[in-house]
């Protein structure tokens, strides 16, 4: 009884780590967007690729670690000095970027894939999201934007390694007939609004969650989760800008309204810094460097004021960008 009450705690942190928003911890956000609104995948002109690492070490002396990748890309060709992102930045005045940086916009389709593993001990959670976004421009650089994605969700336990007293006990062969393992397939959409000076989206991720293997004992079940993102770019100079930023997460499961609101600033396109305050009483703090035209990468550090199973949390981040023959960079 006393190893099956273990595994039952596990279970529970494993729900509390987990299903609190039916989604994959990511601090750097801003490089995971189209996961939290299907609508904004493809929003930028170049293969936009990004990679991170994160560890939260808890009070019981393990760490929750995670991985990440996403990959997007859209169908509409840049020529050198035309841009059709709504992400961008230059060096000359406000109204020559404008006009010069952003011009013809057009129909294009976006489209990409993203996978996020993440887990506890025994207990491994892996998202996987293929998405297909239309942007229709409505205005002077401004896009009306759908995104549809599906993919799979796994929640894995594995406890080939965890000695149990009692074999025979229910809930361990429960785990052991079902191989530990539920897969669900998940369907998520997104509308949204962008331009080169703000971008407006909701996502609502797992409008169908349908578990196609495992066992019902094991149902971890995502929520029906709804994002709203937002940020707003303020050019202060040619040298520096800054964008505020917010995204809130509201489930059906009955868990508390999540929010995190930020601003990050950035000098000549190179060196950016950003804080953050969350719902969870949690302060980030973030620096992120270009290093070319290609190559950037990222660190950001989360420390909890608040109670809370977790207390400081990491996360490294590197992202590549290719086709880019506009040779800009994006802040978000």
């Amino acid at each position: 009884m006393k190893r099956l009450g273990i595994i039952l705690v596990m279970i529970a942190l494993q729900v509390d780590l987990f299903g609190q928003e039916g989604l994959p911890n990511v601090l750097q956000t801003y490089r995971h967007l189209p996961y939290l609104s299907p609508a904004l995948a493809g929003v930028s002109d170049f293969v936009d690729i990004n990679a991170g690492h994160g560890i939260q070490p808890l009070s019981s002396g393990q760490s929750f670690g995670s991985n990440l990748f996403s990959a997007y890309y859209s169908t509409r060709k840049q020529s050198r000095g035309k841009n059709n992102s709504f992400r961008g930045s230059g060096t000359e005045t406000q109204d020559d970027f404008y006009a010069n940086k952003h011009t013809q916009a057009k129909l294009k389709i976006g489209f990409g894939t993203a996978f996020y593993s993440e887990g506890i001990g025994e207990f491994n959670n892996t998202y996987n999201s293929n998405t297909v976004a239309v942007h229709v421009p409505v205005a002077d650089h401004t896009y009306v934007s759908l995104g549809l994605a599906t993919g799979f969700n796994i929640t894995r336990v594995d406890l080939a390694d965890l000695l149990v007293r009692q074999p025979n006990d229910p809930v361990y062969q429960i785990y052991q007939n079902s191989a530990g393992s539920n897969t669900y397939l998940h369907i998520d959409a997104g509308l949204g609004l962008t331009s080169i000076k703000y971008y407006f989206a909701i996502g609502i991720n797992n409008i169908a969650n349908q578990r196609i293997s495992g066992d019902d004992a094991l149902d971890f079940k995502n929520p029906l989760v709804s994002n709203l993102v937002g940020g707003y770019r303020f050019f202060h100079s040619h040298n520096f800008e800054a964008i505020a930023v917010s995204t809130v997460t509201l489930q059906s499961n009955g868990e508390p309204t999540l929010w995190n609101f930020g601003v990050r600033g950035r000098i000549n396109e190179q060196v950016m810094v950003g804080v953050n305050l969350t719902s969870d009483f949690s302060i980030m703090t973030q620096l992120a460097f270009q290093v070319n035209d290609i190559l950037n990468f990222g660190y950001t550090f989360s420390t909890t004021t608040g109670t809370s199973v977790i207390s400081n949390s990491h996360e490294i981040g590197i992202g590549l960008r290719f086709l880019n023959s506009g040779n800009y960079s994006p802040l978000w």
